[in-house]
């Protein structure tokens, strides 16, 4: 009995030691701990990634691999106008030089500082994540009604003017555009120089002159032999790709005209004749508005919709952009239906102080400059527009991550022209592209549209107001437009006279590819879209797109 005692206790002992033995260690192991990371924190580095902040690369080239950390990073809220971020450069011409010096700079922030380049490749991971987020528009909420409006200081739109007024003489070189009186054609570089020039022959000459270079339509791509020979049935198409058209129609007029005269009867439409804002001359007893400002009207038909606006309004603005929107001009518009409008001229740097709505009546003004006389359609117009708004030349993500939109008609205000079998078509289309594909059948504010039409390569849509978006898309995105059209070429008017042309002619203008998918009406010009005809057509175009990006 005392010899099993005597080992009991031996054991007890043994094993007291052994825990005093781990309490001890863990107390050292936690005041480490303790001293590290609370008494002493680090401002940047994690106690692993501090130990190797010091420590040398191997090589010049081959530095001593990092483990990935994730570091707490403040993100700054997202932009809204992001038209200064994308062109810092007022001049548009750098300096190759500069461009090497500034490469070679990068280059040695990269070798010098390898945790911040880790911080920024974070911070751009997670806006690409929030911009993903925020392009999902199948779980969107409704948007408020009452969007915040954004202003721009005048320093801000004097900047976005300046830059603009550079794109658009890029664009008018490039396309050969010549202005009368004008010796030098280059674009602007002392700015104030310039607008103190267009100033002094707007108090002289009053008159400004544009002569556009002729360009020709491409065909549109069709499925079959029988969607084209249907197309061809129709005169304008085949005249339109004849290219029967005069001088005339490529020329432009600026004109200015003092005490003018301006009279709801005298639209700003496609058929306007000059010297029509004459000097006002008529009866005492006849009510007129006088306005002691010089004033730009623009009373095109139905300029008060989105799509009127971008076919009718912005081509004139452009024209006449370094003659009207740098100085003190009031422009005169009909009422906007669509919020959006607003947008667009804020984004053309057009403060809403200076826009005055219409009423009915005769109007006199101290001045009023006539810009009614330009071209419907050039592409150095529709081009930098497309730039003025905030979208590129090109795609900014890969072809495989770009955008497939599909364009619907559900809560428009014409009735008709619904695609009967939507979730058919749907269904084919999520199939296909997965998450990149996109339905959109409702209205969203201009940011939200730039966003995610910059980065679209596909739009399809029935012949609708919808398709006008393609002109926040870049160059090379292909129109997929659905037209209900008879067998005998004629186009469905039982939803209202279409303009036909108008998608297949933007596209002409921003450098995109049109393809006319022809349907059989039915009922309010809704047609029943085949499957196995926009399959082929979309394997040309998938196939012509992994073949870019091979060679990319």
């Amino acid at each position: 009995m005392i010899r099993l005692r005597g080992r009991t206790m031996a054991r007890y002992c043994w094993m007291l030691k052994q825990i005093w033995y781990y309490l001890v260690i863990f107390y050292l192991a936690f005041t480490c701990f303790y001293v590290i990371n609370v008494a002493f924190p680090s401002d940047t580095d994690t106690p692993r990634t501090k130990a190797f902040h010091h420590r040398k690369p191997r090589t010049k080239h081959h530095p001593t691999p990092r483990p990935a950390t994730v570091l707490p990073v403040e993100l700054q809220e997202r932009e809204d106008d992001d038209f200064l971020a994308i062109f810092p450069d007022p001049n548009l011409h750098p300096n190759p030089q500069q461009i090497r010096l500034k490469k070679r700079r990068e280059h040695l922030l990269l070798e010098a500082d390898l945790e911040h380049n880790q911080r920024k490749q974070l911070e751009r991971e997670l806006k690409r994540q929030q911009y993903e987020q925020d392009l999902k528009i199948w779980n969107r909420v409704k948007l408020d009604e009452d969007i915040v409006k954004y202003n721009f200081t005048k320093p801000r739109t004097k900047k976005r003017v300046d830059i603009i007024t550079k794109i658009r003489w890029r664009f008018l070189k490039e396309h050969s555009v010549s202005i009368k009186d004008f010796e030098d054609q280059r674009v602007p570089k002392n700015m104030r120089e310039y607008f103190h020039t267009i100033l002094k022959k707007m108090n002289t000459d009053q008159s400004f002159e544009y002569n556009y270079k002729s360009f020709s339509f491409r065909r549109p791509s069709f499925v079959s032999d029988t969607d084209r020979k249907i197309f061809l049935k129709h005169t304008e198409n085949e005249n339109l790709i004849q290219g029967g058209r005069s001088e005339d129609e490529f020329r432009g007029y600026v004109d200015i005209y003092k005490n003018g005269i301006i009279s709801e009867k005298l639209e700003c439409g496609t058929k306007s004749v000059r010297r029509r804002f004459m000097e006002y001359t008529t009866d005492s007893h006849v009510n007129v508005q006088k306005i002691d400002h010089v004033v730009c009207p623009l009373l095109i038909p139905e300029s008060s919709t989105f799509q009127h606006f971008i076919d009718g309004v912005l081509p004139k603005i452009i024209q006449a952009y370094d003659i009207i929107v740098p100085f003190d001009v009031k422009f005169l518009i009909q009422a906007p239906r669509d919020e959006n409008i607003l947008f667009l001229y804020d984004r053309l740097g057009i403060e809403r102080s200076r826009l005055i709505y219409h009423k009915s009546g005769i109007w006199q003004a101290k001045a009023v400059v006539d810009i009614c006389n330009t071209p419907t359609m050039h592409p150095s117009l529709y081009k930098t527009a497309r730039k003025a708004f905030g979208s590129l030349d090109n795609l900014t993500v890969p072809l495989s991550q770009a955008h497939v939109v599909l364009i619907t008609r559900e809560n428009v205000a014409n009735y008709g022209r619904r695609i009967l079998n939507k979730a058919e078509i749907v269904g084919t289309l999520y199939n296909r592209y997965g998450p990149n594909f996109q339905v959109l059948s409702k209205t969203l504010n201009v940011i939200e549209t730039v966003a995610l039409f910059k980065n679209t390569k596909i739009i399809i849509g029935v012949h609708g107001g919808g398709i006008y978006n393609q002109i926040f898309a870049p160059s090379g995105t292909t129109i997929i437009e659905i037209m209900p059209t008879e067998k005998t070429g004629e186009v469905c008017k039982r939803s209202g006279q279409l303009s036909h042309q108008i998608f297949w002619n933007l596209a002409a203008m921003l450098g995109q590819k049109y393809w006319r998918l022809i349907e059989e009406p039915k009922m309010n010009c809704d047609v029943k879209v085949d499957p196995k005809k926009l399959e082929k057509a979309l394997n040309i175009i998938d196939e012509k797109h992994r073949k870019e990006q091979l060679l990319s």
